[in-house]
């Protein structure tokens, strides 16, 4: 499990998130959803023990005072955004996850992680040559060879993702949550902050909606998703409705 209990943050005089508790189990997707400045990239820095806010523990084990080496067996972060200083080779970048974990030895390793995400044959390719949503894959098949195996012996591996699919395209946007899917069907832990409400209801299994700083949901999606939560959080009416292939789906209201 993935818990975190009094979660507290401050900026002078504005609470940023207040006596939040989370909770996420390994086998399944748990989305983070709400407007902006509702603190959703807060609380995933303090789930992923960048930001010392309250009480965490991963797997059983505090995060505070963990050594950085064990965390990074444990867990990989996909960041909002990632700037490299240097002209990394797209293989180079992922050998330092693949390091970091438990796989550092695996022959083929890096390859499968890049045909995992479509990128297949880019392994010497300049990162920063590459387009926004190349490079957004790259950081993702990243954090798979740090993670590769989804459960190892201190139990389930976490990916804990920060808008994963923001700049891709519709048909990378599912390949990614499928990617992410398969990593949870095999036992490990996803977390992710999503803005895409719907694929956040076709793909998650949790759903935690946040609302400046304060938790408005937490379960299933047909649970939370609801149309009087969701025009709360986000400030504008929401109409939801269902497909038969697909179930729910979400829309915005245009006019009232």
């Amino acid at each position: 499990m993935l818990e975190a209990r009094n979660l507290h943050l401050r900026h002078g005089a504005r609470s940023l998130i207040r006596d939040l508790e989370f909770t996420a189990a390994p086998g399944r997707i748990t989305a983070i959803v709400g407007p902006n400045g509702a603190g959703k990239t807060t609380l995933l820095r303090a789930l992923t023990g960048e930001t010392d806010m309250g009480e965490v523990r991963l797997n059983g084990l505090a995060l505070r005072g963990m050594a950085p080496a064990r965390l990074a067996r444990l867990r990989a972060v996909l960041p909002q955004s990632l700037a490299l200083a240097f002209p990394f080779r797209v293989a180079d970048l992922l050998r330092m996850g693949q390091e970091a974990g438990d796989c550092a030895a695996q022959p083929g390793l890096i390859e499968a992680a890049l045909a995992e995400v479509g990128l297949a044959g880019f392994g010497q390719r300049i990162v920063t040559s590459l387009s926004g949503g190349e490079q957004a894959r790259v950081h993702l098949a990243r954090a798979r060879a740090q993670v590769w195996q989804p459960v190892g012996p201190q139990g389930p591996r976490w990916l804990l993702l920060d808008e994963p699919v923001a700049s891709l395209d519709i048909g990378h946007q599912v390949l990614v949550m499928r990617r992410a899917q398969a990593f949870a069907d095999a036992g490990g832990g996803v977390v992710a902050v999503m803005h895409d409400l719907n694929l956040t209801a076709g793909f998650a299994d949790e759903v935690v909606l946040l609302g400046h700083g304060a938790l408005l949901g937490a379960g299933p999606p047909a649970a939370v998703l609801t149309e009087a939560a969701l025009s709360q959080a986000y400030g504008c009416a929401m109409r939801l409705n269902t497909t038969p292939a697909q179930g729910l789906f979400v829309l915005p209201q245009m006019v009232g």
